[in-house]
């Protein structure tokens, strides 16, 4: 008996509401993301420019967390310590992206700035502007102890926003604008610069604090060990 309540003390926590929470999430988003794909959508305007979709940093930062949390979803089936990793990694990166653009979303749309368009899916806005950064914070409430805020996490997430401005250059090459209003509005070069500005730097901001909460610290972890026990 006392062999079998020591055993029990032994047992992992189990992942289920991990996993539920992911598949949940993943689910969502993929019907999501896949909606970009019909013939409805490739009828909106940025769908015939050059990049597609991934014109818009929405769009990017979407993408981003559906394999943020296709990856979870795998750490969650295999208990594997290498997709756990990952997982803290590439979902963490997305702090700053995501609540970044909705912020923006909702700042843009209070100004009168953005309409919705009525030939999209009334569903879709309110999970690409929002539930992008709920699912964010379901996540970060019930995997704590897994999501570290590494340095490689914030490489990550600079690495993702450099290469977004790289796409607003091309795209204004390619498509013969950007694709934000307000970069067309300013002079060039000042349009491109104020977008490598801002953005990784609110980015960043956001991150820092998102490591804050999460850690107790705005420094980097020495070591994360929550997810590779």
């Amino acid at each position: 008996m006392a062999r079998a309540r020591y055993q029990n003390r032994d047992k992992k926590p189990s992942r289920w509401p991990e996993l539920l929470l992911h598949l949940v999430l993943l689910a969502g988003f993929l019907a999501v993301w896949s909606w970009h794909m019909t013939p409805a959508a490739n009828k909106q305007q940025v769908a015939k420019k050059t990049f597609w979709f991934w014109n818009y940093l929405t769009f990017i930062s979407f993408s981003w967390q559906l394999l943020a949390f296709s990856i979870a979803l795998l750490a969650d089936l295999t208990g594997s310590k290498g997709l756990r990793a990952a997982s803290d990694d590439v979902m963490c990166s997305t702090c700053g992206p995501v609540i970044f653009v909705t912020i923006c979303y909702y700042i843009l749309l209070a100004m009168g700035a953005i309409v919705d368009s009525d030939e999209v899916p009334k569903w879709v806005s309110p999970v690409l502007h929002t539930g992008n950064s709920i699912a964010l914070g379901l996540d970060s409430l019930l995997c704590r102890r897994e999501r570290s805020f590494s340095r490689r996490a914030e490489v990550y997430a600079a690495g993702l926003l450099i290469g977004y401005v790289g796409i607003c250059y091309l795209s204004k090459q390619h498509n013969g604008d950007f694709p934000y209003s307000f970069m067309n509005e300013m002079p060039e070069p000042w349009g491109l610069v104020a977008m490598a500005a801002v953005l990784p730097t609110a980015s960043e901001a956001i991150f820092l604090v998102g490591r804050k909460l999460q850690t107790g610290s705005f420094g980097a972890p020495v070591a994360t060990k929550s997810h590779r026990s």
